[in-house]
């Protein structure tokens, strides 16, 4: 099943399992969200979402797909709050990013007890470098405060860096083929890597697994 397929069904079963008055207040605006496939599962990352007092807030989007002996597909879904979780805890190793991707993480610590990650994946000719801590005195301060992402809710807990090609064909994710400001997170076993555009938006998110060693 190609990605664009995926990314269709994930949000046919999502728009097909809201309430038609779904749409009138609050809204999302799930174009704005970012997307990653692995396996079985869809995620939409940090879906805006307006509410009736006209503030807003995110949410993560789950969508987990079964396919019965008969080829019929089912769904479920899952939504939780989005928030910007520290991720100072990375875990070094061999990661799956979706095949054929396979990259590994080194952690390292960097001055002011910052935390430094680096991600290579050499079959996607890509690679990502890290730094936890806020933005100011951040490496890559300027890029990251010209996009707004000190303003951005928990950004100090974030582990901000930049990633992109390595070289000058890639197949790595289309949006990660040129250097873009990226947030890593890790929850377990889980490693996500958002990017973010020029003005601090949600572009895409690629989601890794680690692999037993």
């Amino acid at each position: 099943m190609n990605k664009n397929l995926i990314t269709s069904l994930a949000l046919v079963s999502l728009l097909g399992g809201l309430s038609p008055l779904a749409f009138a207040e609050p809204t999302l605006y799930v174009e704005r969200a970012g997307i990653s496939a692995l396996g079985d599962k869809v995620r939409l990352t940090r879906v805006p979402v307006k509410t009736t007092d006209a503030h807003g807030h995110y949410i993560d989007i789950d969508l987990t797909f079964k396919m019965d002996a008969q080829g019929q597909l089912t769904t479920t879904t899952s939504v939780a709050n989005s928030i910007l979780a520290a991720t100072t805890e990375f875990l070094p190793g061999d990661y799956d990013g979706g095949m054929p991707y396979n990259c590994r993480l080194g952690v390292g610590n960097a001055k002011g007890g910052r935390v430094s990650g680096s991600l290579t994946c050499p079959e996607a000719h890509y690679s990502a470098t890290w730094m936890s801590g806020p933005v100011k005195g951040h490496p890559n301060e300027t890029k990251l405060t010209a996009a707004g992402i000190g303003a951005l809710e928990g950004a100090a807990n974030v582990s901000w860096g930049l990633g992109g090609s390595t070289s000058g064909a890639t197949n790595a994710p289309e949006i990660f083929r040129k250097s873009q400001i990226i947030a890593a997170q890790q929850s377990g076993n889980a490693l996500s890597l958002t990017a973010y555009g020029e003005k601090g938006e949600v572009i895409a998110t690629w989601a890794f697994a680690l692999l037993p060693r």
